[in-house]
């Protein structure tokens, strides 16, 4: 069995060429039984080489924002550096087509961590004006991290959404469930563009500050852990 998870491990580095971590959740006396349903957990972390992020921003509506530290989901008002006010979302992907199609998913979490570096707000999350609840919206057709901008941002859909729950510390990090979307992105892989996280009410001073796949420090870039069985 564990050359198998050997095995699983070098196929998914190959695929997804990111930070990955393969653990065997089960006893391997149990898994040596092939009546047995074992179960194990990939951790996808990618770098900024190979993450697929961005943000989109009304004020700059044609410049593709990708490759930054951090990736702000906010409504301000930007006046202190020539703008008006204005909104910006993210945009996130990850690639989980290296799990077999016959496994079974039982849960995936994504991980958002603060970027307390960040030049938006000092880093800092805001509910100054207001509750900075978020959604993660599935995103229904492809984009291109390079090229993707506020106007030619993809569609979205509420269907199957995920609340995001207003920070309650100014450098929060959040454990999200998306066991739903993950499993939906395993059965339907052309239905995995990723999401859009945007607020629930984009009118100034809320914010979420989260760092990126670009973050200097691999620690704090997005992270979707996946556990399965076959």
């Amino acid at each position: 069995m564990e050359s198998l998870i050997q095995r699983d491990t070098i196929m998914l580095k190959r695929l997804l060429t990111i930070t990955l971590v393969g653990v065997h959740l089960c006893d391997m006396t149990s898994c040596s039984d092939e009546t047995v349903k074992c179960k194990h957990e990939i951790e996808i972390q990618p770098s900024g080489e190979y993450g697929k992020d961005a943000t989109i921003w009304t004020e700059m509506p044609d410049r593709n924002i990708a490759h930054s530290n951090s990736l702000s989901v906010m409504a301000w008002t930007f006046y202190g550096i020539g703008f008006d006010e204005g909104v910006k979302r993210r945009l996130l992907a990850f690639d989980v087509t290296s799990i077999k199609d016959e496994a079974d998913i039982l849960k995936a979490t994504l991980y958002l961590y603060n970027a307390a570096d960040a030049r938006d707000n000092w880093g800092a999350h805001s509910t100054r004006n207001g509750s900075n609840t978020c959604k993660l919206l599935p995103i229904t057709e492809p984009w291109l991290e390079n090229t993707v901008t506020w106007n030619n941002q993809p569609a979205t859909t509420s269907d199957g959404h995920v609340t995001i729950p207003a920070s309650t510390d100014d450098h929060q990090d959040y454990t999200i469930d998306v066991t739903n979307l993950v499993k939906q992105w395993h059965v339907n892989p052309s239905d995995n563009n990723g999401v859009m996280v945007q607020l629930d009410v984009e009118q100034h001073y809320r914010a979420l500050i989260f760092a990126t796949s670009d973050h200097t420090n691999p620690e704090l870039r997005p992270k979707l852990v996946v556990t399965y069985q076959n």
